[in-house]
């Protein structure tokens, strides 16, 4: 899956017309939801204590919706 969404970066950067980019943007969105929840899957199976878990689920959250809020502001500029 990972591979999948670097490729879609890849076509992303080397899109010739206008088409092509919206397309690599897409099979990007396809692979980004296949990829989200088997992240949180793979914190749930190696984080089993509740301590734990919380901790990693607190770090993926702080760095997702940092990643977003700066991916935004950065797009802007």
């Amino acid at each position: 899956m990972a591979a999948g969404f670097a490729a879609a970066s890849a076509a992303g950067g080397a899109a010739v017309d206008p088409g092509m980019l919206v397309a690599a943007r897409a099979v990007q969105g396809l692979f980004a939801g296949l990829l989200a929840p088997a992240t949180l899957a793979l914190l749930t199976v190696t984080f089993s204590s509740g301590r734990e878990r919380a901790t990693a689920f607190s770090v993926f959250s702080s760095a997702a919706m940092s990643g977003a809020a700066i991916g935004l502001i950065g797009g802007g500029a």
